[in-house]
This record gives C-alpha cells, sequence and structure tokens, in this order.
C-alpha cells in the first residue's frame, strides 16, 4: 500500500474521492494472493467493486478546512487516477487528475499539496436567449472560446412545477436550456411504454414518478414537468431512443440531467422562439422547427403523447412507439 496526503483549503468539503481510470482498475479495490508469489495483479479481485477510495467523517460532517489526511491505496502502482472534493451530496466541487507522469507505488508517502475549491464567479441573472456553456455559466455575448451546449429559453423556478426535480437538482431554481441538437428515430419512448389502443380525443396531461410509482397528475398541459416525466417514462423502458439520446448529450456542470420537454415547457420556446433561435444559429445549432415529441401523455389514452408545433404552437398526438423528432432540455 501507499499513502495520499491532502491538505484541504476550502470550507463544506464532505468527502475527499480518489478513481482510478480505466486501466487502473484495481484502485481502491481488495486484492487477493498466492502464498510464494505475491502476484497481485494476476489475482486482484476486482468484481463488485467500484474503482475508488472515498475518504470521509463517519457522521457526514464537513472535513476541516485547513485538516490534511491520509488516504490509503491498495495498490502496487497506479499511474493514472482523480482525485475530486465533494459536497453532502457527493456532487464534485473541484477535480485534479493525476497522469501517467505521477506514479504512485507502495511503502511511500505522496503529497499533493493543498487542494482548494475555486471560487464561483457571480453571474448576472439569466436572460432568455443567453449562452450556457459546459462549465455551468452563462452570458448574453457568444464566447467561441468555450463550449456552448444550449440556450436559455425560460427564467423562473422549474422545481415549483417538477417535484422529482426538487428531489433530484434542489439547486436547479434558476431556469430551462434547450439544447442545439435534435434528433429522429424510431420508438421514441419504446415499445414497454405503450399498449395499443385507439383515441378520437385529447386531453394532455402529465404523469408523476413516485417511489417508483407513475401517478397521473392533472391538469398536466400547463406544468413543466418534463423531467418528472421523462423519469417515469425511464423506468418503463431505459433503452429507448428517447432516454438514450438523452444519456448522449454533452456534460454539463451544476445542472440537472438532459430531458425530453412537456407541451407546456415547448410553450415557453414557442414565447420567445425568435430569439432563442438566433442564439442557436450563432451557435452552430440546430434551429428550432416543425413537430417535436413531448413528455405530456394523454389522461384517457397513455399510450398516446402531445406532438408540438413549434413554428404554431399547434398540438398534434403521436403514440409513444412512433416516429418523432426529440429535442432535450435540462435545469439549472
Amino acid at each position: 500500500c501507499s499513502l495520499l496526503k491532502v491538505t484541504l483549503g476550502s470550507d463544506g468539503v464532505c468527502s475527499v474521492k480518489v478513481v482510478g481510470t480505466s486501466n487502473e482498475i484495481g484502485i481502491g479495490k481488495p486484492f487477493q494472493y498466492k502464498l510464494g508469489t505475491l502476484d497481485i495483479l494476476k489475482f486482484q479481485d476486482w468484481a463488485g467493486y467500484d474503482a475508488s477510495i472515498t475518504l470521509s467523517n463517519t457522521d457526514s460532517t464537513p472535513l476541516l478546512n485547513g485538516g490534511t489526511y491520509y488516504i490509503i491505496v491498495p495498490h502496487v502502482t497506479v499511474k493514472n487516477f482523480k482525485v475530486s472534493l465533494c459536497d453532502a451530496s457527493g456532487s464534485v466541487l473541484y477535480s485534479q487528475s493525476k497522469k501517467s507522469d505521477f506514479t504512485i507505488v507502495r511503502n511511500k508517502i505522496y503529497d499533493l499539496g493543498t487542494m482548494t475549491v475555486p471560487e464561483k464567479p457571480v453571474l448576472p441573472d439569466p436572460q432568455i436567449g443567453d449562452f450556457f456553456y459546459s462549465d455551468g455559466s452563462y452570458s448574453a455575448e457568444f464566447d467561441s472560446s468555450r463550449t456552448v451546449v444550449g440556450v436559455v429559453f425560460y427564467v423562473g423556478n422549474p422545481t415549483e412545477d417538477d417535484t422529482t426535480l426538487k428531489t433530484d437538482f434542489p439547486n436547479c431554481v434558476n431556469g430551462l436550456v434547450v439544447g442545439l441538437s435534435q434528433s429522429s428515430g424510431t420508438e421514441i419512448f419504446g415499445e414497454n411504454n405503450v399498449t395499443w389502443e385507439s383515441t378520437d380525443f385529447m386531453s394532455t396531461i402529465g404523469v408523476e414518478y413516485r417511489s417508483g410509482s407513475i401517478i397521473p397528475r392533472e391538469p398536466g398541459a400547463s406544468l413543466k414537468t418534463g423531467y418528472n416525466n421523462t423519469a417515469a417514462f425511464r423506468a418503463k423502458d431505459s433503452a429507448a431512443f428517447a432516454l438514450t439520446y438523452c444519456s448522449n448529450m454533452p456534460s454539463v456542470t451544476v445542472a440537472s440531467t438532459w430531458f425530453i420537454p412537456t407541451v407546456a415547457e415547448f410553450d415557453a420556446m414557442y414565447e420567445s422562439l425568435a430569439v432563442i433561435n438566433n442564439s442557436i444559429e450563432t451557435a452552430s445549432g440546430t434551429k428550432l422547427s416543425g413537430f417535436y415529441s413531448t413528455t405530456s401523455q394523454e389522461y384517457m389514452y397513455p399510450t398516446y403523447i402531445g406532438k408540438y408545433n413549434i413554428n404554431e404552437k399547434r398540438l398534434g398526438e403521436q403514440t409513444k412507439r412512433q416516429s418523432g423528432v426529440v429535442r432535450p432540455i435540462f435545469a439549472f
């Protein structure tokens, strides 16, 4: 074994996590060996264990600002790993990667120095049409040196409608962002999300995903509950096209995961469509146009969902396993 020494330079850090990269899957895992051989790499038992080590107080209280901590690394040699400072929920506040030029060998102590969480810049109030960047910041002016992941289309607290979003991402109270890309596919929400029925009318509502159960919620047409509805559909068929597309969207700091909008969330885009599309075009994205599949399902016939025409604010319908176009969004 070896020791990593780290001194904390910030308040609010509740754990220090060391994570091995793909070719260092032995980090943090118990190992087996045969007497006389000590061939530890060959006989590692890595099945069922995470490739990480987490240091924290047993009562989950914050670690001491200015305190020095030692982390045991039960591995002979480690060439690639990442050290992260995390908050009480386990969310990463700051990460520092160590590449192959920093090698840990056994029977030594390695001082990583003082790790400090950088202070976040004070951001102005978000505005519709702002460019949203992968680092969690946003601005009215386009900055080509940073990665734009979307455009702000709604300013307000989306967790007021979406209780599931509030539970999973309680700090996402500033607004909603639409992504720069979209895609069309077949069986949008998968075969497991539907049973075939017929209908000649539509009353679009939302669904509530609570404790593993999917509960209708009325009136849902006016609710911004896309995160919750997407979670409900994912519980039925996580491999569905729309959900897989969300999972492959760019990673964003200080934001929720990506999800498919409701009718109400598309309504918000329609209200400022020209401004939003202008920013999307500036960022070399695909402008909003035509019909999009929503996560607002029909009240009497849950096999159907709303299909929203963003150009005309017109609502159609489709079954959950018909073809459609998806345009993911996220909360921040």
